[in-house]
């Protein structure tokens, strides 16, 4: 048995999550809700970044999302079959 301890949480109500990721380095995450709304976080914290909101997504819904590589953009796969690729905010604030 393994006894797995958070390092950080955060409250999400009003919603229920439809996919959730983690990119690469382990310093964010993302997770597509319900309301049509990306909630990106710091994982450390579980400090919300950045919140990509239902108008940016033109009458569909985002399904799934992913960090690029490099961490500067989120990709976000649409129920329609569209993808939407978005920079992040500077990362540099995240220190």
């Amino acid at each position: 048995t393994v006894t797995v301890t958070p390092i950080s949480s955060f409250p999400v109500s009003g919603f229920e999550i439809l996919s959730i990721t983690i990119d690469d380095k382990l310093q964010m995450g993302a997770i597509v809700t319900s309301s049509e709304e990306v909630y990106v976080f710091r994982t450390s914290t579980g400090e919300l970044i950045q919140t990509l909101k239902s108008d940016l997504f033109a009458d569909t819904q985002p399904v799934c999302v992913d960090f690029v590589e490099d961490g500067t953009q989120i990709i976000a796969g649409l129920a329609d079959g569209r993808v939407l690729r978005r920079a992040l905010s500077d990362r540099s604030e995240w220190t």
